[in-house]
């Protein structure tokens, strides 16, 4: 999934800020769903095109009901042994994103993620060494 969303950003010219934050974002979301929905009869599916100087990603799996929308933030400043396991991937999608979209349509969980192609200054800067 990520060599083509690599060759479709590449078509766009998109930078390897923005093509980072795109690999980033569809590795955390396969990984959940690979983990949690996908099974050789429901594999998931990824739908990729870029429209106005937006990435646009659709994720479909078959798996059950799970918003991630509506996941609270980890607590960043909490103690590494104390703080729960689990929701960095989707505050690292929902932080990296233009916007996130949920919907349960026809039993399956459809994920919309959009990332900006232009966020090339804000990306560099604002990304941790």
């Amino acid at each position: 999934m990520t060599d083509a969303i690599d060759d479709l950003l590449a078509r766009h010219g998109a930078s390897e800020a923005v093509v980072h934050d795109a690999r980033l974002v569809v590795e955390e979301v396969a990984c959940n769903a690979v983990r949690h929905a996908v099974t050789p009869d429901a594999p998931l599916e990824l739908h990729a095109a870029v429209d106005h100087g937006r990435l646009q990603l659709e994720f479909r799996d078959h798996g059950a009901p799970f918003d991630p929308t509506t996941c609270p933030p980890p607590q960043l400043d909490a103690d590494i042994e104390s703080r729960e396991i689990g929701g960095l991937g989707v505050y690292l999608v929902r932080e990296l994103a233009e916007e996130v979209q949920y919907q349960r349509i026809d039993d399956c969980n459809v994920l919309r993620v959009t990332l900006r192609l232009d966020n090339d200054a804000a990306t560099e800067t604002e990304r941790p060494a």
